[in-house]
């Protein structure tokens, strides 16, 4: 491509064979180098294309796998992907999922803002109400009350995102319903007392090295006595002396029901997590182990 012919004057010899024929030599080298437009061989590149910042236009659609693509071919795939995002029918009954995609540099620039946490999902996506909502950030599904939380239609992260970051809220009535896994990050926290308990005695006090985040209720957390109550026995677990929460075992029985005070909670680095038993000693309620079941929040 960088060749030029540049073919000297004739000025004498014009009748010179040889004169003529390395000029028709180097034109047909020249001309070898250069992309034909209809196509005819040989027509490959050699080296890269240096386009020097300007656009290649009325480029086809790319149908091999090696072919280039055009601008439409890449938004109509990115619309693709955001209309079928857990786009289930919900089974039964159900009524499925209105997947959203927002581009969250888009967003913000919209708005001014440099990086942001809070999404106000009534103006970003045009609805008043949802039922359920599922937040992905990078490719990675959030877990509630660790990355973020929702009050009404507000979205808020625990952390400010970058500019860059690729946010997709996902609401609606879901069948199946996503589940965030707490495996990797277990943080399970346990007591176990082997006698009868006193009125509101301290059963565990920890003192938390780093963050830990519990599920709503307490979800997947255990009680177990091995002598059951005379009555209901109330349990109360505490962060920094106030009440998250209950653990509570009833008459004759020998599990527990759990129970938070507001829904999914944090522990922070340094925190002081208390279980106090029940404010009245039950007769025979003794060997209780409990584990409230906890992930790493940092």
């Amino acid at each position: 491509m960088g060749t030029t012919f540049n073919p000297t004057n004739v000025q004498s010899g014009f009748r010179d064979t040889d004169r003529w024929n390395q000029i028709l030599a180097d034109l047909k080298t020249d001309l070898e180098n250069k992309v034909d437009r209809n196509g005819v061989s040989p027509n490959a590149m050699a080296a890269d294309l240096d386009l020097g910042s300007n656009n290649l236009l009325n480029v086809a659609e790319g149908t091999a796998g090696t072919d280039g693509v055009n601008l439409s071919q890449v938004t109509n795939l990115a619309t693709n992907i955001a209309n079928t995002i857990l786009s289930s029918t919900g089974g039964t009954g159900g009524t499925g999922a209105d997947p959203i995609t927002i581009n969250y540099g888009t967003a913000i620039g919209s708005q001014g803002a440099t990086n942001r946490t809070v999404f106000d999902l009534a103006s970003l996506l045009g609805t008043s109400s949802f039922s359920g909502i599922t937040v992905i950030v990078n490719g990675v599904v959030q877990i509630p009350g660790q990355s973020y939380s929702v009050s009404g239609t507000t979205v808020t992260f625990t952390e400010s995102l970058d500019a860059d970051t690729d946010v997709f809220f996902i609401y609606g009535d879901l069948s199946p319903s996503p589940t965030v896994s707490l495996t990797v990050n277990n943080y399970d926290i346990a007591v176990f007392v082997s006698s009868l308990l006193g009125a509101s005695q301290e059963i565990l006090r920890f003192v938390a090295p780093r963050d830990v985040y519990f599920q709503d209720d307490f979800a997947d957390s255990k009680l177990d006595a091995g002598t059951a109550a005379t009555a209901e026995a109330v349990f109360t677990v505490k962060d920094n002396g106030t009440s998250i929460g209950t653990i509570t075992v009833a008459a004759a029985g020998t599990t527990g029901t759990f129970a938070t005070t507001s829904g999914e909670h944090t522990i922070d680095a340094g925190d002081v997590l208390t279980i106090e038993a029940p404010s009245s000693e039950d007769a025979t309620l003794a060997d209780v182990s409990i584990t409230l079941y906890g992930a790493r929040a940092s």
